[in-house]
């Protein structure tokens, strides 16, 4: 069963998507972030799985993050396009995905008929390899024409090397088997292999030019200040003036609202009634 974590409503769900078991269709999930990294890097017998209330009196358990979906970017791709009464591909402007490693170790050992066909299930489910390719068609990457621009860092052979295994959360002299490798000994090991998959030309040049291309939207959205308001906080105002209940999304639409419904504001008490009006998305509390 799979679990798409939303960040936008969606109301459309298909007789395929219910016999899939997606059960996200609604609002945008209303979870907080460390809920969704625990669901999402949930592994049995090395992270714990986690309960999230998605719907009023009702909890769902996630217990591995990574069966099936490692790389979930076609899987998003798709999705989005949906939601976007099935546009065409040209719809997404910049899609970057960021992997954990990339590892190509073959099995190896003895192993039964049984245990071969789990260690095949576990290379089946951990491939992210066809995501990717997925989505290089998609966008259309190696054509003189592409759809859209798409980014993959993988992270790297090394860090891809490392078992999950690997990592221990106490120090050295805590450890009875001093041949285990402590958290902060994977730490430094993890650290050199980010940076030498930065080292790569190809990595750089790519990063650079995914890092022009956010600058570039980021300043087209700027143009228009109410459309970059309600992108970038999610904004809307409600009419704080005594009696008044009108909602408006865009700031534009409401001080147009201040000007015909309250002409009688001076400017002042419009500022306040402005600052007090403004609602914005803030990160829900953890403890809440």
């Amino acid at each position: 069963m799979s679990f798409l974590f939303r960040t936008y409503n969606s109301f459309e769900c298909t007789q395929e998507e219910l016999e899939d078991g997606l059960l996200d269709t609604g609002s945008a999930a209303p979870c907080t972030i460390v809920e969704v990294g625990r669901a999402t890097s949930a592994a049995p017998k090395f992270f714990q799985p986690i309960k999230i209330s998605l719907r009023q009196g009702e909890s769902t358990e996630f217990i591995d993050g990574g069966f099936g979906l490692n790389n979930p970017s076609h899987d998003i791709f798709k999705d989005i396009k949906k939601r976007k009464l099935n546009a065409s591909n040209d719809v997404i402007d910049i899609f970057a995905s960021f992997g954990t490693g990339n590892s190509c170790r073959p099995l190896s050992g003895s192993l039964s008929s049984s245990w071969r066909l789990l260690g095949e299930l576990q290379k089946h489910t951990t491939d992210v390899l066809r995501a990717h390719t997925a989505m290089e068609n998609e966008s259309g990457k190696d054509t003189q024409t592409p759809s859209f621009h798409y980014y993959r860092f993988d992270g790297g052979g090394g860090l891809g090397e490392m078992r999950l295994d690997h990592w221990s959360g106490r120090r050295r002299k805590q450890l009875r088997l001093r041949t285990r490798p402590t958290g902060e000994e994977t730490l430094v090991k993890m650290d050199k292999y980010v940076k030498e998959y930065l080292k790569s030309d190809k990595v750089k040049s790519e990063l650079n030019d995914l890092a022009k291309n956010l600058v570039r939207r980021r300043r087209l959205r700027t143009r228009d200040r109410s459309a970059w308001d309600q992108y970038a906080s999610a904004s809307s105002y409600e009419c704080s003036v005594e009696g008044c209940e009108r909602n408006m999304q865009t700031i534009d639409l409401f001080l147009a609202h201040l000007g015909d419904a309250h002409v009688e504001l001076l400017e002042d008490a419009r500022n306040e009634v402005i600052k007090g009006s403004r609602k914005c998305w803030t990160y829900k509390d953890a403890a809440g």
